[in-house]
């Protein structure tokens, strides 16, 4: 199954049956591993609690994995396993996320630790 941030957001949104809940945004946040590379993706839709939450844990460096979706209070109402993200650019709160300057800033962070002794 192919999926985007579109597909996140109407599956969060209509999950209460009320369509109003398409015009919230959708907050992204990739979470990094220990290994220094993408491990899973945060998205939560907008409101007063957030109206829902979608993880996607990253399996394959592929983009491939599963995708968790969660209502507003947490609780699980759907899974898809062998899920393909097609966005591996995204926003992430209205930011362009840049993957060079992500990876160029890891090489930079990396020389500096080695200078100092910490690698």
């Amino acid at each position: 199954m192919d999926f985007d941030n579109k597909f996140v957001k109407e599956k969060l949104a209509l999950h209460y049956g009320d369509k109003r809940n398409l015009e919230r945004e959708l907050h992204i946040t990739p979470i990094y591993n220990n290994h220094d590379t993408l491990g899973n993706i945060i998205f939560s839709l907008d409101g007063s609690p957030p109206k829902g939450y979608a993880i996607f844990e990253i399996k394959s460096p592929h983009n491939r994995g599963e995708l968790w979706l969660y209502d507003a209070g947490g609780k699980r109402f759907k899974i898809y396993r062998g899920a393909d993200y097609l966005e591996p650019k995204f926003l992430a709160n209205q930011y362009q996320i840049d993957w060079d300057v992500i990876e160029a800033y890891k090489k930079k962070l990396k020389k500096e630790k080695e200078n100092i002794g910490l690698s």
